[in-house]
């Protein structure tokens, strides 16, 4: 049986809800810093489609990322019947802090893809 408690394990190893969360902010993150280096930066790479979310989760993921600090250059709007804030695409980049969050948790995938190797080949019982 993994160290990991089975709640961990599952969201960590097996692809719950929460890892498809933190997959979709790493995944914003990453183009994003990859953008720096691009003179015109094409925004449908960020947009929910691309990413692999619904509209609702994308809206509230880059609210959190704003709230966080991570990101910049996206703009608030606020729609009427909406429970949440919805958010345009500005002028979108990456800051300093999410420049680190995104180095921390190359190191955190490292670790998670090792897991998941380990799991093919040790089985659980």
């Amino acid at each position: 049986m993994p160290c990991l408690s089975p709640f961990l394990w599952y969201n960590m190893v097996e692809g719950g809800r929460f890892m498809d969360t933190m997959k979709a902010i790493y995944k914003i993150l990453e183009t994003l810093e990859k953008s720096l280096d691009e003179e015109d930066f094409d925004f449908n790479q960020i947009r929910p489609e691309a990413i692999g979310i619904s509209e609702y989760k994308w809206h509230r993921i880059i609210g959190i990322m704003m709230n966080e600090g991570f990101i910049d250059g996206f703009m608030e709007i606020q729609t009427l019947g909406m429970r949440f804030p919805q958010y345009k695409i500005v002028s979108p980049t990456i800051t300093f802090k999410g420049l680190v969050y995104l180095a921390e948790n190359s190191n955190i995938a490292k670790i998670i893809n090792a897991a998941k190797l380990i799991k093919d080949i040790v089985p659980f019982t």
